[in-house]
């Protein structure tokens, strides 16, 4: 039984009459191959399976911010710029940065919950576990102030209507913490 589960989710092939062997999860996986990624955590990654799995997060975030620009209310920007005051409102508080971190990812998973797809806040909701530590790494990265400036430049690129504007920009803020100070966990 142990090894049909093994096989369910992708990691291992069972030919008949030949034997059974290690499979490439990456090429013949499943939801159930990624979901025991990001259940087992740090055990099965590498920095490579991280930049994979952000560039994922950084798609879903991307079709939602497309979504929620060309569709917004003002309770959306509303919900948005309240977010933000949460964070200037932090100034001078010391706050960690894994609080910092936490604040981080609310307000991006609020972009997909306000973009009107609960696909894509689910799929977000699942990678929340895993991504929490590069979350605070980031946050130690940019900063109160650089965090700040991030979220009021999406808001104002969604309030605007330049959804893939705001997709670019957040792609472009993930390449440039890979490269500035790499993912080491």
């Amino acid at each position: 039984l142990a090894i049909k589960e093994l096989e369910r989710a992708g990691f291992v092939e069972i030919i008949p009459r030949h034997g059974t062997y290690v499979a490439d999860f990456a090429a013949k996986g499943n939801y159930d191959t990624l979901y025991e990624i990001l259940r087992t955590g740090g055990r099965h990654l590498t920095r490579e399976r991280i930049v994979s799995l952000v560039e994922t997060r950084n798609a879903i975030e991307g079709g939602a911010l497309i979504r929620l620009a060309s569709s917004h209310t003002e309770d959306d920007i509303r919900v948005l710029e309240e977010h933000v005051e949460r964070f200037r409102a932090s100034r001078g508080k010391g706050l960690s940065d894994v609080r910092l971190g936490e604040m981080t990812k609310d307000f991006h998973y609020l972009i997909c919950k306000l973009s009107g797809n609960e696909v894509f806040i689910l799929i977000m909701n699942s990678f929340a576990e895993i991504s929490r530590g590069l979350w605070r790494h980031c946050a130690g990265h940019w900063g109160l102030e650089g965090l700040i400036e991030q979220s009021e430049r999406i808001v104002e690129l969604v309030r605007s209507g330049r959804g893939l504007d705001a997709q670019v920009y957040i792609t472009d803020k993930f390449n440039e913490f890979v490269r500035d100070c790499g993912i080491v966990f």
